[in-house]
């Protein structure tokens, strides 16, 4: 069960705003988000929803649990009226697939660490962070749409840090107090998937924090039919990073990368009307070679 925990916190001199200490974050929480009220949001064919409210001290907390009908992520939208002065709270996630190392993402890449330890024990990650099971059977993903701190105290528990109000800042004493007092609004997601982290967690992070933006047209002829893309790749494991007018001349660059850390081979890329000519280049600009262009689409490995 996802809970919410509260620590004791003071932070460290002379920058607790920016700096976690380790002895207060090593500790078992002060306390959790208790007294748990639950009702039925949504239950129809489309999605699901569940709204949980609960308290601790003078702090309230509402959570929106949410999972769509083809869905792969249950969604969770939090409402923290954060009331809690020298208090730093985390979302703790155990989990059922255990590993003495994590996958947190880096944006470009992914880097692996292991459970904390005095000198390393609050790490960052952009948009996910991962356990996979030992057996590389199944592992869990967790993605955060707007906070980046996370920590791992034992083999199978992620926590992400979401609020925290030091006692005061000792170099600007008039923030004494203040930091994340009020309200705070952040959603994360927890997604399971067979095998290792190459079953789709970058791809679905993405869906979770860049959801698709719909809007309503009026009813007309049009001439795209009835599907149409601006820029398609043929496989999730490779990432559209850039779009972009080049540095110098008419042509377009176009940033690739690839995302799961695997070798890929045969990734067609097709934009527009199609591709007429293609050259591969460095990130300056310079031109490399010419690539593979077949029937308007770009083949490369």
């Amino acid at each position: 069960v996802v809970s919410l925990a509260l620590f004791d916190y003071k932070g460290s001199k002379p920058w607790p705003a920016w700096e976690l200490t380790y002895d207060e974050l090593a500790v078992p929480p002060r306390e959790y988000a208790k007294n748990p009220k639950i009702k039925i949001l949504e239950y129809g064919p489309a999605r699901g929803a569940i709204e949980i409210t609960r308290t601790a001290g003078p702090s309230k907390f509402t959570q929106v649990l949410s999972l769509d009908a083809d869905g792969d992520t249950v969604r969770v939208y939090n409402e923290v009226d954060w009331r809690s002065t020298a208090s730093l709270l985390k979302v703790v996630f155990p989990l059922a697939a255990a590993n003495p190392n994590a996958g947190y993402d880096l944006g470009l890449g992914v880097i692996k660490r292991g459970n904390s330890r005095p000198k390393l024990y609050e790490v960052p990650a952009q948009m996910w962070a991962d356990i996979t099971d030992r057996s590389k059977s199944f592992g869990v993903s967790v993605f955060s749409d707007s906070r980046s701190g996370w920590d791992k105290p034992d083999d199978n528990t992620l926590r992400l840090t979401v609020v925290h109000t030091p006692v005061y800042n000792y170099r600007w004493e008039c923030s004494q107090h203040l930091m994340d007092l009020g309200l705070n609004r952040f959603s994360f997601g927890i997604y399971p998937h067979e095998g290792i982290r190459q079953s789709g967690t970058q791809s679905a992070a993405q869906r979770f924090n860049q959801p698709m933006a719909t809007f309503t047209a009026s009813v007309h002829e049009g001439t795209l039919g009835t599907e149409f893309s601006f820029a398609r790749l043929n496989t999730e494991g490779v990432s559209i990073r850039a779009i972009k007018k080049a540095h110098r001349g008419e042509e377009t660059v176009v940033r690739f990368n690839e995302v799961e850390g695997i070798a890929k081979t045969g990734v067609k890329f097709s934009i527009g009307a199609g591709i007429e000519s293609a050259k591969e280049v460095f990130a300056t600009e310079e031109v490399i070679g010419d690539a593979e262009v077949k029937d308007g689409v770009l083949c490369f490995d």
